[in-house]
């Protein structure tokens, strides 16, 4: 299972809201992530064992865009969140 925490960028208390809007980002791409744990502010993800790099890649990059399509909508440009920057890779396999 893998585990990722969104958090408020500004005092970086849980965002319930963020994962939230990850969470259905990702189920209208064919994604199934699940939310749970510290105020339903950690998006879970439970890969199988035999999970292909393609899959693998899409995860990691899910969270990323839906991240950056929510900040253009409630963000104002000037602002520019590190959680929110474009990934170059897929973290988890790379380590970039």
């Amino acid at each position: 299972m893998w585990g990722i925490e969104m958090a408020n960028p500004g005092d970086g208390r849980p965002a319930a809201t963020i994962a939230s809007a990850i969470q259905t980002y990702a189920l209208r791409h064919g994604l199934i992530v699940e939310r749970g744990e510290r105020e339903d502010a950690v998006i879970r993800l439970l890969p199988p064992l035999s999970v292909t790099a393609e899959v693998v890649d899409m995860a990691c990059a899910t969270p990323n865009i839906s991240s950056r399509r929510m900040r253009r909508v409630t963000m104002s440009s000037s602002w520019y969140p590190p959680w929110a920057t474009p990934p170059t890779g897929c973290y988890s396999c790379r380590w970039k």
